[in-house]
């Protein structure tokens, strides 16, 4: 028996449901954009889900009429916008926490490369090549690199 009562509770379960299947498929991105400081929209929510399924990232540098790759962390997405610019020379990039220190840890010693730390300033030599960058948390997963020197051949 349809009754106007019964097709409003249809419809309320599915609404509910609608919005739990929403946020477990959306799952960090939600809680992040809510509970974080920095100011959260489409554009950055798309940056972070591309920084969980990018492939393997690296960035090609150009010093002397050379061409030098560099390795970046797993899944670096380049981020910029009107809210978080970059000055010139610079580089930004987006990529979860995890993947910064697995990279630091893991792929720069792999590549070889050494590292250095002071504050949130690293600065990576190797290959000839010296290569500065400053790092921010972004939100609880998700970290903002931004390469603001390159030095070498």
């Amino acid at each position: 028996m349809n009754t106007p009562k019964r097709k409003i509770m249809i419809a309320t379960i599915g609404t509910v449901a609608t919005a739990f299947i929403i946020a477990a498929f959306f799952n960090g991105y939600i809680i992040s954009a809510v509970f974080s400081a920095e100011r959260i929209g489409f554009y950055e929510i798309s940056a972070m889900r591309a920084a969980r399924t990018n492939d393997v990232a690296s960035m090609i540098l150009i010093r002397n009429n050379t061409e030098m790759q560099f390795p970046l962390p797993n899944g670096a997405i380049e981020f910029e916008n009107e809210i978080y610019p970059t000055r010139d020379g610079t580089k930004q990039f987006l990529v979860t926490t995890e993947a910064f220190w697995h990279y630091i840890d893991v792929l720069l010693p792999q590549n070889e490369f050494e590292h250095d730390q002071l504050g949130s300033g690293h600065i990576v030599t190797g290959r000839n090549m010296r290569i500065d960058i400053i790092t921010s948390m972004f939100t609880q997963n998700f970290m903002r690199i931004t390469v603001i020197n390159v030095e070498g051949n």
